[in-house]
């Protein structure tokens, strides 16, 4: 059987824009498997003082981005994916930005929400954990690179905990100026998730979020881009499309253990642990006390990417591009470094076939 083959360019045939680097104390941070969202016991302490980067954009504009001091959920970082991915919305903003809601998830810096702002999105609220630094940090973006270009008005700002509620949207959208049920129903024309999908224990929370705030419309997309940080937990990372392709209308099924409902939706929990030849940290025997050789490897990585790909009962999801970055990310972690250069897009949609029944559009 041929190997599966992963396209060596996006579905728009685009690279990243640039982003460099003003101080650089923020490499060489090793990313945990832990429950993101309990409180770590540090998460109080004064942080270290703010670093800052530079991103151009590709009509030549330069954002000056404030990242926070050291921070256990990783906000202190400009990751590889936000970068790619603010190039991705701007060339495509026609179809992903123009006249839409935007929500960007995890934003940290808010680097790929601010993009939306300045390519004419209708709204933006960047959101991430519920803790005033954070949430400071994003609101001093919108002042420092969206007041001088007078889309400051139309950006906003909540502390969201994934799979909640979404008042704090709806409140955020309000204080932009929409008014009305698009408001109140805190629905998104485009949902950001830029590397997220390392938070193996919120996958369940982050599809709910989904379901939650993506417009029940045609063109309504979920954006989900990321690097595989730790390659030898790249299945447990995907397994977050396991999860939104098993997503089933409640109507026509019964929630059993593990599952949840979400807005007449029914959704699985994540199946995560380790499994095969990508089970192991580098080195390490698989159970039968043997390893992968790296052709081997690569192929598992080829058919697991190519395998994202498909139709769920509730979502769509495909493939849209990857993206060389020339260097890990994270250089103190193990592994290949190509793969963990390497940054993969995917686009979640809605399935039009029964969509009219569910949204009525």
């Amino acid at each position: 059987m041929a190997e599966p083959v992963v396209p060596s360019k996006s579905k728009h045939d685009i690279s990243p824009s640039s982003s460099s680097e003003a101080s650089s104390d923020d490499d060489g941070e090793t990313l945990t498997n832990s429950k993101m969202f309990d409180d770590p016991p540090s998460y109080r302490e004064k942080p270290a003082s703010h670093t800052y980067r530079e991103h151009t954009m590709d009509n030549g504009k330069k954002l000056r981005l404030r990242l926070v001091g050291f921070d256990p959920l990783y906000a202190h970082l400009l990751f590889h994916s936000a970068i790619v991915l603010a190039g991705y919305l701007e060339r495509n903003s026609a179809d992903l930005v123009r006249d839409r809601l935007v929500l960007e998830l995890g934003a940290g810096c808010g680097l790929p929400g601010q993009i939306c702002a300045l390519q004419a999105a209708r709204r933006v609220v960047m959101t991430d954990f519920p803790s005033e630094p954070l949430l400071e940090n994003l609101r001093w973006q919108i002042g420092e690179n969206l007041r001088g270009e007078r889309r400051d008005g139309i950006a906003g700002v909540a502390g969201y905990r994934w799979g909640d509620e979404t008042s704090c949207l709806s409140n955020a959208l309000i204080q932009t100026g929409l008014e009305g049920p698009e408001a109140n129903e805190a629905r998104f024309d485009t949902v950001i998730l830029s590397d997220l999908l390392f938070n193996h224990n919120c996958h369940q929370a982050l599809v709910k979020t989904v379901i939650k705030t993506l417009r029940g419309s045609e063109g309504a997309r979920a954006l989900v881009f990321t690097t595989p940080h730790r390659p030898w937990l790249l299945r447990e990372d995907l397994d977050f499309f396991n999860v939104i392709k098993g997503v089933r209308r409640r109507s026509m099924n019964t929630a059993s253990s593990g599952q949840e409902e979400e807005g007449g939706f029914i959704v699985p929990p994540g199946s995560t642990h380790w499994m095969g030849t990508l089970g192991r940290k580098p080195g390490m025997p698989d159970d039968e006390g043997t390893s992968a050789t790296a052709g081997e490897r690569s192929a598992v990585v080829r058919g697991l990417i190519e395998s994202v790909a498909g139709r769920g009962e509730v979502f769509i999801v495909e493939l849209v591009g990857q993206w060389q970055m020339g260097k890990p990310m994270l250089e103190d972690d193990e592994d290949d470094d190509e793969l963990r250069s390497t940054v993969y897009g995917w686009e979640i949609r809605w399935d039009t076939n029964w969509q009219q029944e569910m949204f009525g559009r």
